[in-house]
């Protein structure tokens, strides 16, 4: 039966983790960034032990239960030859539901840095980028996440057209307003066609992959949003991953390379609508700063600036 920790405390990890892995008594260190969303489905964190050993734990069912998913993916993925690099784990519990991976040295790629990248290093990280999702989109992936028993759901963006029509729109000037709008209506009909279906990590990003200091892609974190669905869709964070959309071009040139699968920018960037602006308007109503310190305006205007960049129009 699965259960979890009674509150979100030192203590309490602490009693777990002497239960799951008696070895590791050690120092736990919370991580520091969690924001209550009120959802019991972020009622999830993370700790370190001597800094050596990384221990994910969740204090509500609806997080116990996506936690002890995201283990077991964790391992299916990791038993298939050429796959992605995930982490070796050292012992998964779901009861409470935990488990327990060594810290992996490395840095993430933030977009803090990407600016002073030259030319070559943005190629080198594509390059990186595009082979990875192409090893984790494999035929061979899925079936080893369908062999252990697996049933995952279909990707959930942060939201869905119609909550961008009725609850960003408005708070928008008339422009973005039309704007917002227009996307989703392009938005609905370009995901209306059917599409591979593929193993998703669901949360594909730059603090999500660790590259060592040759930016080769060492590991890659966090599967708790796991699905099954549109390649497209891992693709969807890469348009801002930095200024321009260098990166995310050489993404997805490495990608069709190594997959032999074409990447239609159109579907990228209709996901990329969906992630950008369901973010916009869930951080706004939660009060919650938007990163860089930018507002729902302007994130607007930065992804008008891309579909420019990558010449895909809006047609509806």
């Amino acid at each position: 039966m699965v259960t979890w920790l009674p509150e979100r405390s030192e203590a309490s990890v602490r009693d777990a983790l002497a239960a799951v892995a008696p070895a590791l008594r050690g120092h736990v260190v919370l991580h520091d960034s969690w924001v209550d969303t009120g959802n019991p489905l972020w009622s999830r964190g993370t700790a370190f032990v001597d800094d050596q050993w990384v221990v994910k734990f969740a204090w509500s069912k609806e997080a116990a239960d996506k936690l002890v998913r995201e283990g077991a993916v964790i391992e299916a993925v990791g038993s298939v030859p050429g796959g992605p690099p995930v982490a070796p784990l050292l012992v998964r519990s779901i009861d409470p539901a935990m488990f327990v991976a060594p810290l992996q040295p490395g840095h993430p790629l933030a977009f803090e840095i990407t600016g002073g990248l030259d030319p070559p290093t943005k190629r080198r990280i594509g390059d990186e980028l595009g082979r990875t999702l192409a090893a984790l989109h494999r035929p061979a992936t899925l079936a080893a996440v369908e062999s252990h028993g697996l049933a995952l759901p279909e990707p959930t963006p942060q939201a869905d057209t119609e909550s961008l029509r009725q609850r960003l729109a408005p708070l928008l000037d008339g422009r973005q307003a039309g704007l917002v709008r227009g996307w989703c209506d392009w938005v609905d009909t370009v995901l209306a066609s059917p599409t591979e279906v593929v193993l998703l990590h669901g949360d594909f990003h730059g603090y999500n992959v660790v590259f060592d200091d040759e930016w080769r892609v060492v590991r890659v974190l966090d599967f708790e949003e796991s699905s099954v669905g549109d390649p497209h869709y891992d693709f969807r964070y890469l348009p801002a991953q930095e200024a321009t959309v260098a990166m995310l071009l050489h993404t997805v040139d490495s990608y069709e390379r190594a997959a032999g699968r074409t990447v239609d920018l159109r579907r990228v960037m209709a996901w990329h609508v969906r992630t950008v602006c369901g973010d916009a308007l869930w951080r706004t109503e939660a009060r919650v700063d938007l990163p860089g310190g930018g507002t729902p305006a302007t994130w607007i205007d930065e992804l008008e600036q891309r579909f420019v960049a990558l010449s895909v129009t809006i047609d509806t």
